[in-house]
């Protein structure tokens, strides 16, 4: 009779303990409700291949909040039900694991934004019946064939001109080769794409834009093609193992921290048309030992050499400092400064 008493009780508790367990285990999907629907605001699940609920609570899912599944790298695969219509900036930022994703015709990313990226992508797919996006070559396009996203196994199809801000942000792409036929490429293409190591480009690109190559910290030299007459803005900061760099004689703009903190940079030409190196456009580069301004450059920014570090001779073409030119244009920077200089 003990026994039986004594199982009873062992039984009893085992049950409280699950009842306990279960009361305090966390939902998958954490959520609010605004306006009737379900925004996501949380997840407790296990990774693997997930799947966006379209209803939560009783609740249509309207989209996921803001950085819910950032970082997250126990997701490989991402499947947005239909009916959803948001997602919040960097959702899915740096889910450096997911493969895929999937996106239903309901979804309608804003400002060219969409809060996903990972450095393993591999697949994206689109609701066939989606009104404004569709995939070809593996490349999310818009309807009007502007490349938005492209992934590791994208091959740009030849009716596709334009390729849009970021399409290939954050991927461990190797080396890419732009094709000809592709005429304008928006900002920040390959930002950070940190196992790059060489990229063909557009024998007619007139300009490198801003970030394009930013945080490319494994790309050693890059052939600028003899049309380019600009250097955006950050287009080659962080560029940890750029070691040269050759610009067209065309150039004529270097942009605001053009080659930011590119520690590894030995060398660079300056082309006899330069005009304007805009502020800290060589900050940090600590490793340039010299350099040779023409006489055409009329205009430099604040800190453009600044903490250079090994930089021990500035030739100048012009015979004096011209007014236009920031008053610390070589600040915190101890090389020599030789002016009326001529390499005749």
């Amino acid at each position: 009779m003990k026994k039986i008493v004594s199982r009873i009780l062992l039984l009893c508790l085992f049950l409280q303990l699950f009842s306990l367990c279960a009361c305090n285990a966390k939902p998958e999907f954490e959520y609010e409700v605004v306006a009737g629907h379900a925004i996501i605001t949380g997840y407790n699940g296990d990774g693997g291949d997930i799947l966006i609920p379209s209803d939560l609570g009783g609740y249509s899912v309207y989209g996921v909040g803001y950085g819910v599944f950032r970082g997250n790298l126990t997701i490989t695969s991402v499947y947005l039900s239909e009916g959803i219509q948001k997602l919040g900036r960097e959702a899915f930022f740096q889910c450096n694991e997911m493969k895929s994703i999937h996106i239903p015709s309901t979804l309608v990313f804003e400002d060219d934004y969409f809060g996903f990226t990972s450095k393993k992508l591999e697949k994206i797919t689109v609701a066939d019946n989606h009104p404004l996006y569709k995939v070809a070559g593996n490349c999310l396009l818009d309807k009007s064939n502007v490349l938005l996203r492209g992934c590791l196994t994208s091959v740009i199809p030849d009716y596709v001109t334009e390729i849009g801000d970021g399409a290939f942000e954050r991927l461990d792409i190797t080396s890419f080769v732009i094709p000809e036929h592709i005429q304008t490429i928006g900002t920040s293409l390959f930002y950070f794409c940190e196992e790059l190591t060489s990229v063909t480009l557009p024998k007619h690109l007139t300009a490198i834009p801003a970030g394009m190559f930013g945080g490319c910290t494994k790309l050693e030299t890059v052939t600028l093609p003899d049309g380019v007459t600009l250097i955006g803005d950050g287009a080659f900061a962080y560029c940890d193992m750029l070691k040269s760099v050759t610009l067209p004689d065309g150039v004529t703009r270097l942009g605001e921290r053009a080659f930011f903190n590119c520690p590894t940079l030995l060398s660079i030409n300056f082309p006899d048309g330069l005009e304007f190196i805009g502020p800290n456009a060589f900050r940090a580069c600590n490793n340039l030992t010299h350099l040779e301004i023409p006489s055409g450059v009329t205009e430099i920014g604040e800190e453009a050499f600044a903490w250079c570090d090994r930089l021990a001779v500035i030739r100048c073409g012009a015979e004096k400092q011209p007014s236009t030119w920031n008053e610390n244009w070589a600040y915190c920077c101890s090389a020599k400064i030789v002016w009326n200089y001529t390499n005749q």
